[in-house]
């Protein structure tokens, strides 16, 4: 069984089915993102939240081309990020949040810098 942690939700994977369940983020996992960069720290989201491998994570990744990416994956993704980088996403930008590249250029406007860190 895997765990996944993330903002609010522990995913345990049995086979197909998902259960998630309400959960704050343990102390370890704050600390290990305050030491990484703002890029390392948006891989990471991406790597926790949709549970992927690194090499599975790169500036071609889209909403749906995965199956870890899917619509529960995708208001997951969206709570680590909010949580990572102390931001709001309103609904309005979540669907503009539909790729890895979507994502950093959203984010660069509410003021996470990925360039001059």
């Amino acid at each position: 069984m895997q765990v996944l942690i993330s903002r609010k939700f522990v995913r345990y994977r049995n086979g197909s089915s998902k259960q998630d369940f309400h959960i704050d983020a343990s102390e370890r996992n704050i600390e290990r993102m305050e030491m990484m960069n703002n890029i390392e720290k948006y891989r990471n989201a991406f790597m926790d939240a949709l549970e992927l491998e690194e090499d599975q994570v790169s500036e071609e990744l889209a909403l749906g081309e995965t199956r870890e990416w899917d619509s529960l994956g995708h208001m997951i993704l969206i709570s680590t990020m909010e949580e990572v980088f102390d931001v709001s996403i309103d609904a309005e930008w979540m669907t503009e949040f539909d790729s890895y590249k979507a994502g950093k250029e959203l984010l660069n406007r509410l003021g996470v810098d990925f360039v001059n860190e």
